[in-house]
């Protein structure tokens, strides 16, 4: 990349932060020096070039270059006697700015976000003020939870959310022919129906619950799922019963598209062996975290 390139780049960037620094970045006036008379935010109501508008260094005289202290003699504010640097000092008078003076000192920056104001950038502390704050759901910690696996907590996200493209909304957006299940070729394909009461998918869910020790039961509805998810349950402890759910979903949801789009269909069985052999990646790969110490022995008490 060549110079005139290279400059052209930082140029963009600076050009796209600059709504972003406009926002948070504050400076106090001190010698003035190092400081944009136009663009920077040193008055208490934002950079002077969106005060005025953007042809008032054309029409003041003051050039786009000029720092505050340039703007700035021993009497005050030094403005052209042009007619047009009455609105600038109406502005200035207007916002309590004063001059600039080297007995102040150099200037001194800040980042504002919210109440909070710092003399270095916070990325998360931008970033809080920004984003929108929600309540943080009950069930959030039935999936992100630590030591979850990304892939199988979006699935189970996604699951509980009711956003999977099961055949039933495809068939009611008209993009599917059919909503019957593509496993049992029955029911609704629903996402209750899909992931909890195929009779393929109850048989995975007997082998499961044994495993962890509990007695075979179906889950009626996906909040009888998520009740269960959130009580403890004797023997078996809530992060192994939360990796092997958001295993089983997965795979459920995995062995599901297999059928419907390639075609291809493996037997409960065989599911079952790729969640055991899912779940016992996952706790060997976290076995010196605290919380799946002891997991691996939980999983293999009931094989």
């Amino acid at each position: 990349m060549d110079r005139s390139s290279t400059t052209s780049w930082v140029w963009k960037m600076l050009i796209s932060l600059r709504p972003l620094a406009k926002m948070f970045f504050r400076v106090s006036i001190g010698d003035g020096k190092a400081t944009s008379f136009w663009f920077d935010h040193w008055t208490s109501q934002g950079p002077l070039i969106d005060l005025l508008s953007h042809n008032a260094p054309q029409t003041s005289g003051i050039s786009l270059h000029s720092t505050v202290h340039d703007v700035c003699g021993i009497l005050g504010w030094k403005l052209p006697s042009a007619r047009s640097r009455s609105p600038i000092l109406k502005h200035l008078r207007h916002l309590a700015t004063d001059p600039p003076s080297i007995d102040r000192g150099p200037n001194s920056f800040s980042w504002n976000t919210g109440t909070v104001s710092r003399h270095s950038f916070s990325t998360s502390h931008t970033w809080n003020h920004l984003r929108p704050f929600g309540q943080i759901e009950q069930w959030a910690k039935l999936i992100w939870f630590k030591g979850h696996i990304p892939k199988l907590a979006f699935t189970f996200w996604v699951s509980h959310l009711n956003r999977l493209p099961t055949r039933s909304r495809l068939f009611s957006w008209g993009v599917s022919s059919t909503d019957h299940c593509c496993t049992c070729k029955l029911q609704r394909e629903t996402r209750d129906h899909l992931l909890l009461h195929c009779d393929f998918n109850e048989q995975i869910w007997g082998t499961v619950l044994k495993r962890l020790g509990q007695p075979p039961f179906i889950f009626a509805e996906w909040s009888v799922l998520i009740n269960w998810l959130s009580s403890a349950s004797p023997n078996v402890s809530l992060t192994l019963k939360r990796v092997a759910v958001h295993a089983t979903i997965y795979l459920l949801w995995k062995e599901r598209n297999n059928r419907l789009h390639n075609k291809v269909s493996s037997t409960a069985s065989t599911v079952f062996n790729q969640i055991d052999r899912l779940v016992r990646d996952i706790i060997l790969a976290r076995r010196e975290h605290p919380d799946f110490k002891t997991l691996l022995q939980q999983w293999f008490a009931h094989e």
